[in-house]
C-alpha cells in the first residue's frame, strides 16, 4: 500500500464498517478519498483547527474541540473504526489511545497514521499501550530512512 486512505478503505470495505471518526482531519486528505469510496453512515471529523468545509457531505459531524473533550461526547462501543492521525508528542498520542479505545466497538478498529521509529511520540506510545498491535508499511509515506505507516488493533 502506498498511502493511508488505501488502507482505511480497504478496512472500512471489507468489514462494512459505518460508523467512522478521524482524530485530526486538518485539511482533510483521509476524509475526501474515504467519503467517495465507501458507504459510511456517520463520519466525526475532530480538530482544534477551524474547518473551512473542506468538503460538504451530510455524513460529516464535524466536532471542532481538542479530542480529550470530543471523546467524552461519544458513547461507547458506538464506532466502528477510529483513526488517530493528530499530535504526534508521546503525551498526547498515549491520552488519544485511552480516550478512544473504549469507543470502538467490539468487531472495529482502533488505528493511526505515522507509525516509524523516526515519530518517537507515536512509536512509543502505541508500543506501551498497545502490546498486539500491528502495522502496515506505507510505500508512498517516506519517514526518514524508512516510510511511515498505519498502526491497528482489532477490538474483540
Amino acid at each position: 500500500m502506498n498511502y493511508r486512505w488505501e488502507f482505511l478503505i480497504k478496512q472500512i470495505q471489507d468489514n462494512d464498517y459505518k460508523i467512522i471518526a478521524e482524530i485530526g482531519v486538518l485539511k482533510g486528505n483521509t476524509m475526501i478519498p474515504i467519503l467517495r469510496e465507501c458507504t459510511v453512515k456517520s463520519y466525526y471529523a475532530i480538530d482544534t483547527v477551524p474547518q473551512k468545509k473542506c468538503y460538504i457531505d451530510n455524513r460529516i459531524k464535524w466536532i471542532g474541540k481538542p479530542s480529550i473533550e470530543a471523546a467524552k461526547e461519544i458513547a461507547d462501543k458506538s464506532m466502528d473504526l477510529v483513526f488517530i492521525d493528530a499530535s504526534h508528542k508521546y503525551r498526547h498520542v498515549k491520552e488519544d489511545i485511552i480516550a478512544w479505545l473504549p469507543k470502538v466497538k467490539d468487531g472495529g478498529m482502533l488505528c493511526g497514521h505515522d507509525y516509524c521509529p523516526a515519530e518517537t511520540g507515536v512509536y512509543r506510545a502505541v508500543n506501551e499501550l498497545l502490546p498486539n498491535v500491528q502495522f502496515v508499511e506505507l510505500k508512498g509515506e517516506p519517514c526518514g530512512n524508512q516510510f511511515r505507516g498505519i498502526w491497528f488493533v482489532e477490538i474483540k
